[in-house]
């Protein structure tokens, strides 16, 4: 499937003491600050079972009892305060299909797809006097890249493609 580029543009005019990352991608993602990695992982988040847990011997686990069949999803939290510059900065975020909108294999039972897939994030700038909460929302873009993802397969790149002009995103509401 396609693999999404999403950038969110802002600005600050005094540097924060520190800065922290709660991101996750759904599927797999790999995240930048100004040009630079975030981290040093690839493939994230850590996989999770998309199918609502019910019938479990932990109650506390049990999403249908427990969790109003909600899902818990794992995020990823990471200080990006060095990354952070005065002025205009830039978060930009590659998401592929992974396991959450799985399109190169049907033949896997059940065929595993759960949607488009999604990115949320909060990048927090501590000051002394209060934070600032940078969010994804209908002013952060995307755009389709070049680049194809196959979970079970080989990914690929499409150098003759022209680079698409990013949108704005649809805002999915929050259920939680």
């Amino acid at each position: 499937g396609n693999v999404s580029e999403y950038s969110k543009e802002f600005y600050i005019d005094k540097k924060p003491y520190s800065a922290m990352l709660k991101i996750v991608g759904l599927g797999f993602y790999s995240s930048k600050i100004n040009g630079k990695l975030t981290d040093k992982f690839y493939y994230k988040p850590l996989l999770t079972d998309f199918e609502v847990r019910k019938g479990l011997n932990n109650e506390l686990y049990d999403e249908e009892k427990n969790g109003k069949g909600r899902k818990s999803i794992i995020y990823d939290l990471f200080n990006v305060t060095d990354k952070i510059k005065l002025g205009k900065n830039e978060l930009n975020v590659l998401v592929g299909t992974g396991w959450y909108n799985n399109v190169a294999k049907d033949c896997v039972d059940p065929s595993y797809n759960y949607g488009n897939p999604k990115l949320y994030f909060e990048l927090t700038l501590n000051y002394a006097d209060g934070e600032t909460l940078i969010v994804s929302d209908k002013t952060t873009l995307v755009r389709n890249t070049a680049h194809q993802s196959n979970l079970f397969g080989s990914d690929k790149k499409d150098f003759t493609a022209k680079k698409e002009d990013f949108i704005a995103c649809e805002e999915v509401a929050d259920t939680s």
